[in-house]
């Protein structure tokens, strides 16, 4: 009869030792993802500005001319400009969902040289 119990017992262990570890598993990638991407810079060759005069570093970037509270997907035109052309007046007005803080301290240099 012990090893019954045993039996019954293991086969509810199993899957709770599996979902801790999946559990752990994800927050281990998670954190890994964040320390990675804190470390890159997402300045390449163009930023884009819309027609609302936002500098945004994706063309990609859903927010792109949008006016508050507009919904759906539309292609909006943008303005490419090197990074390295980018000025004061151009950096008046970031993206809050592409352009991080580090990006923008970037900009804010570069554009100090210009």
């Amino acid at each position: 009869m012990e090893t019954g119990k045993i039996k019954e017992c293991t086969g509810c262990l199993i899957p709770v030792i599996l979902l801790i570890g999946f559990i752990m598993f994800l927050f281990y990638s998670n954190n890994k993802d964040k320390s990675e991407t804190s470390k890159k810079t997402s300045l390449e060759k163009y930023v884009y500005i819309d027609t609302e005069s936002t500098l945004h570093l994706s063309r990609y970037c859903s927010a792109i001319g949008k006016q508050p509270g507009e919904l759906g997907n539309t292609e909006r035109a943008v303005t490419r400009v090197l990074v390295n052309d980018v000025t004061k007046q151009m950096i008046k007005y970031t993206c809050s969902r592409c352009v991080s803080d580090e990006d923008y301290e970037q900009l804010k240099e570069i554009a100090s040289q210009n």
